[in-house]
């Protein structure tokens, strides 16, 4: 028993493990030979000494060096040391760099705050090019991104994912990367998210990023620094068509096997062909579409020229607009349908407002905008929507026409801040084309302003420093630090100054130039490439207080 105790005794007296969490990024401290050597022999392996032990498995995952080797580089880890050999030996007269990527990381698991790249020459010079920028996903920067240089646009000639960066870097904790010691030529730039680790772009199953220009480094200008790149989802996965209709009011209804943003329906929608399956085959020409739901949206209706009753019509889309790289067997989406016979009985109905029912802080300048599931007579819409204040006071709201099936306007008489008003859509006075009213009685939905006496204001100008000014329309969006509502201001084309108000708080400013006029950000294509359309953000926060102009905040492109 004496024993047991003393056991215990002893087991009591050992001090418990644990200790401060290690959440110190790791650090190269030297490399042998350093980097900026030049004149290297061929037979030169590089070791690399961090603060303290990496991560062993799977160097090769985050360590990039470019140009590649043939056969390739060997890397191995001891404790805080990274040897690469280099089997096939190095090439004369070259510039080698060693990129360390940010996500490897140390025995903790906590990775680098930032890439590092170390440069060889095997000749007298080291190249002295180099590209900068910052990466961004919606309007915030973006760790851990990958980026890409190529000294050739990729081409039909190939499949994306099989195609090998001739330079490779990753963006750090804040959003920011760079590449040093290129060579002075043209490069097509991709950023792209490597899912899968094997520094292949894969377009169907990752966000990629292109910047709105070639980057071009020569004698003239040997660096590029301010590319802001912004991370989208460039190819749907492969799109199915699940179901295509013909719904009583005669609009086609399409239902895909996945939700697609505006920007992957307008393409796709652009696209559609409409053809009888028997007789005349002379295609029918679509009108317009509207989602059902608000974006992204998986199920449309399609608006198209007269369809004979009784009639099967055939729609074929092209999914490659959304999906490049699809099999030529998965490239047409097929659906048939036949048209119904007899009148329309069925009633229009709302499919979207803004603002959204019981909505709070709408600005006083907002405007009213209803998307309907049919088109309307559009003899009553003038007079058919009045707002109506907490007091009594009603204004009318005359619509206009955005498109077959989205109405909008503005009251006639200016809203009042911080006050609740009720927004009477007249049931009985709208009806779609066959005389169907949408209600017997007014739709009412309910909104209060938000007080101006409460609200800031973010303003400055846009400049076009790095790209010609095509006075195409700029759009800028505002994007709250924490809790709060994006608000979008669209400038009109030639416009270079902006006034935002805006509810205090932090505010990140970013823009685009909109150089097809259509509202929506184009990302761009890499098959055929395929520049974005201009993108920057700022780099620092913008308070906004109560009353009070944070004027002169400028936008440079």
């Amino acid at each position: 028993m004496a024993g047991i105790l003393l056991l215990l005794g002893c087991a009591k007296s050992i001090a418990p493990p644990g200790g401060p969490i290690d959440r110190t990024p790791p650090k190269i401290v030297s490399s042998v030979p350093p980097s900026g050597t030049t004149n290297l022999p061929l037979d030169s392996r590089v070791v690399i000494q961090f603060s303290e032990a990496i991560e062993p498995r799977n160097p090769e995952q985050s360590v990039f060096i470019s140009p590649q080797t043939d056969p390739a580089p060997k890397l191995s880890v001891k404790g805080d040391r990274l040897e690469i050999g280099f089997p096939g030996g190095l090439e004369p007269d070259k510039t080698y760099i060693v990129t360390v990527g940010a996500d490897l990381k140390d025995a903790h698991a906590v990775g680098l705050a930032q890439s590092v790249s170390l440069a060889f020459a095997t000749g007298a010079i080291i190249d002295s090019g180099s590209i900068a920028g910052t990466v961004y996903e919606q309007g915030k920067p973006k760790a851990g991104v990958s980026l890409a240089l190529f000294e050739k646009a990729p081409d039909e000639s190939a499949p994306i994912d099989s195609l090998i960066p001739d330079y490779l870097t990753q963006s750090g904790t804040d959003g920011t990367f760079a590449f040093r010691y290129l060579p002075m030529r043209p490069y097509v730039l991709i950023a792209f998210d490597d899912q899968r680790k094997n520094r292949r772009i894969n377009p169907a199953r990752e966000t990629i990023g292109i910047p709105f220009k070639n980057t071009v480094i020569d004698s003239g200008r040997s660096s590029l620094e301010g590319i802001d790149i912004q991370m989208v989802r460039q190819e749907a996965a492969e799109v199915g068509l699940k179901s295509v209709t013909v719904n009583p009011d005669h609009l086609i209804k399409a239902r895909f096997n996945q939700k697609l943003t505006q920007r992957q329906a307008k393409a796709l929608f652009n696209t559609a062909d409409i053809r009888a399956t028997a007789g005349d085959t002379l295609p029918v020409k679509p009108a317009a579409f509207v989602p059902i739901t608000p974006y992204p949206s998986s199920d449309f209706l399609l608006l198209t020229e007269s369809l004979a009753p009784g009639s099967t019509y055939r729609i074929r889309f092209d999914q490659r607009v959304l999906a490049p790289s699809v099999a030529d067997s998965l490239r047409y989406l097929l659906g048939d349908c036949t048209a119904t016979a007899g009148a329309d009985a069925a009633p229009p109905t709302i499919l979207e407002s803004s603002p959204a029912d019981k909505a709070t802080g709408v600005s006083i300048d907002s405007l009213f905008r209803f998307r309907f599931s049919e088109p309307l007579d559009t003899a009553s819409l003038g007079t058919a929507l009045r707002v109506v204040d907490s007091l009594g006071d009603t204004a009318l709201v005359p619509l206009i026409a955005e498109d077959p099936f989205t109405w909008s306007g503005r009251p006639t008489a200016p809203l009042t801040g911080g006050r609740g008003y009720a927004l009477r859509l007249d049931g009985p006075a709208i009806r779609d084309r066959s005389g169907n009213r949408l209600s017997d009685s007014a739709v009412t939905t309910t909104f209060v302003t938000l007080d101006p006496a409460v609200l800031g204001q973010i303003s400055g100008d846009i400049r076009m420093t790095s790209i010609p000014d095509s006075s195409a329309p700029v759009v800028v969006t505002f994007v709250p630090a924490g809790q709060g509502t994006r608000r979008e201001m669209a400038l009109a084309a030639g416009v270079r100054q902006y006034l935002a108000d805006l509810a205090p708080g932090y505010y990140t400013v970013n823009a685009f130039v909109d150089i097809d006029a259509d509202g929506i950000y184009s990302a761009g294509s890499i098959v055929p490439f395929r520049p974005a359309e201009p993108f920057t953000t700022r780099a620092d926060t913008i308070r906004v207080r109560s009353r009070f102009e944070s004027a002169g905040i400028l936008i440079e492109f």
